[in-house]
């Protein structure tokens, strides 16, 4: 988390957190999802002293909703953990925005896509390191 803002790309930084429930969604029912996304951001949160409850709101709900992947029993595999990364963080950072919202509404929009394609890409080899280890509960 500490070194999230080191590797920026054009003002986008990953959120690792994020990364990590997006990853885990696809193996999970929504309730596990949003109970992972819920203590997820209870260690994000208090580690870095965010706003608490906008995170525990926007980890748990993204959690929740992106639990579908595995209720509609879509197949997980590259391109499906790209826009699951790619729409999560999409999803999440709005509903992080709506709840908190900053004061540059325009750049913080601009920030969200560039890093939904940051997360999109470094999804997927945490994703290749879960389906080696847990593969039955991607099926």
């Amino acid at each position: 988390v500490a070194v999230a803002p080191r590797i920026a790309l054009f003002g986008a930084f990953p959120d690792f957190p994020l990364i990590v429930l997006l990853a885990f969604c696809p193996a999970f029912t929504r309730v596990q999802a949003a109970i992972f996304g819920f203590f997820l951001a209870i260690g994000y949160g208090g580690t870095i002293g965010a706003n608490l409850w906008q995170c525990v709101v926007s980890y748990s709900i993204s959690g929740f909703v992106l639990a579908w992947i595995n209720d509609n029993r879509v197949t997980p595999n590259v391109p499906v953990m790209f826009a699951t990364g790619f729409f999560g963080t999409i999803l999440a950072r709005l509903l992080f925005m709506f709840v908190a919202a900053p004061p540059g509404i325009a750049s913080y929009l601009g920030a969200t896509i560039l890093s939904a394609l940051y997360n999109g890409v470094l999804v997927l080899p945490l994703y290749a390191l879960l389906k080696r280890f847990l593969d039955p509960a991607f099926r």
